[in-house]
């Protein structure tokens, strides 16, 4: 019996092993494959990869540090939010930001949207960068203007507000939708009132961004998302339902916790 249990214990040693050394074989592949891989899409691709690995070490990092600077922007955006991903968020803004900084001034809309983006990701408070995406909401390119709304609200940034609030007045109603998305990531609860009054707008998908980004605000925002309620669209009024008897439901529990204290 004693001498079983020994060689289930060296094959569990040696599958472990094993197992160990394919994904060192594995994460080596994938760096090489972002260092060298001639098609941006591989590349593209090792960065994901390598952003998903739980137990990454420097030589991962370095590669994705190295890679924020691939001529390829989809292939520095994937590596810069590899690197977020792996808690790198530090250094992701420092080896990040003026990159993309000054893609946003790009003559490539295509680049200027990669580039807008990548502030969502970074949420960078900079004053630099805070003034480079105000300036670019005037962008011709409309796809690149909403990415610059979104990032303006993941940035937190006290001196954005007014431009988001203003947004949601636009005569388009994507430009509406994207500043309402745009105060849910900006998280303060002042605007939950606005967000209601877009809950009134013509356009369903408008609507239901102000219904998402006023669940973002939390419980406090119950009376602004019971609006919905009587929407005419019946997803969002199914959705203003969950939500509030959820909210209903952590209350009866919190109440009864608080009873059962005394």
């Amino acid at each position: 019996m004693k001498s079983r249990l020994v060689s289930l214990a060296i094959i569990a040693l040696l599958c472990s092993t094993q197992i160990a050394a394919a994904e060192n074989a594995r994460r080596a592949l994938l760096i090489r494959t972002l260092e060298s891989g001639k098609s941006a899409w591989t590349r593209q691709g090792a960065a994901y990869q390598l952003g998903q690995q739980k137990d990454a070490d420097g030589s991962v990092i370095q590669a994705l540090e190295h890679a924020v600077h691939d001529k390829d922007w989809a292939v520095a955006y994937e590596s810069t939010r590899a690197l977020l991903n792996l808690g790198r968020h530090a250094s992701a803004i420092e080896i990040s930001a003026d990159r993309f900084l000054k893609g946003l001034s790009d003559a490539e809309p295509e680049v200027r949207t990669i580039s807008a983006r990548a502030m969502i990701l970074l949420r960078s408070p900079s004053n630099k960068i805070r003034h480079q995406l105000v300036r670019s909401l005037r962008d011709r390119n409309k796809d690149v203007a909403r990415m610059c709304l979104l990032a303006l609200g993941a940035s937190r940034d006290p001196h954005v507000r007014r431009y988001l609030v203003d947004a949601l007045d636009s005569s388009d109603w994507e430009t509406r939708q994207f500043a309402a998305k745009a105060l849910g990531l900006y998280a303060d609860l002042r605007h939950g009132s606005d967000l209601a009054v877009s809950l009134q707008d013509p356009v369903q998908a408008v609507r239901w961004a102000a219904l998402q980004s006023l669940i973002l605000l939390g419980p406090s925002q119950a009376e602004h998302i019971a609006l919905a309620l009587n929407d005419p669209d019946a997803s969002i009024r199914k959705r203003a339902q969950q939500v509030l008897l959820k909210y209903q439901e952590a209350s009866v529990l919190q109440t009864a916790a608080i009873k059962d204290t005394k």
